[in-house]
C-alpha cells in the first residue's frame, strides 16, 4: 500500500505504527507480531546502519513523507 504524500498527513500513530511493523517484519523476515513497540533494531534484530537507511527509504515510500533532509544544519 502507497500513501499518496498528503494522505500520509492524516494517518494517525496507530496506522504509521503498523505500516512500519509490516515494512519491517518484510525486511527482517519475521511475523509481524514478533515486532513489538520495545524491539531494538540494533540490538534484537541486528540490523545495520545501512539497514537501517534501507528501512527509513521504504518507509518514506509506504507513508509518502520524506523522514530525512539533505539539509542536516
Amino acid at each position: 500500500m502507497t500513501v499518496e504524500p498528503h494522505a500520509a498527513r492524516i494517518l494517525d500513530r496507530d496506522k504509521i505504527g503498523e505500516i512500519t511493523t509490516r515494512v519491517l517484519a518484510d525486511m527482517v523476515q519475521r511475523d509481524m507480531e514478533t515486532l513489538g513497540e520495545d524491539v531494538r533494531l540494533f540490538l534484537d534484530l541486528s540490523l545495520t546502519s545501512i539497514n537501517a537507511l534501507e528501512l527509513i527509504m521504504m518507509l518514506e515510500d509506504e507513508l509518502g513523507v520524506e523522514l530525512m533532509t539533505d539539509d542536516l544544519s
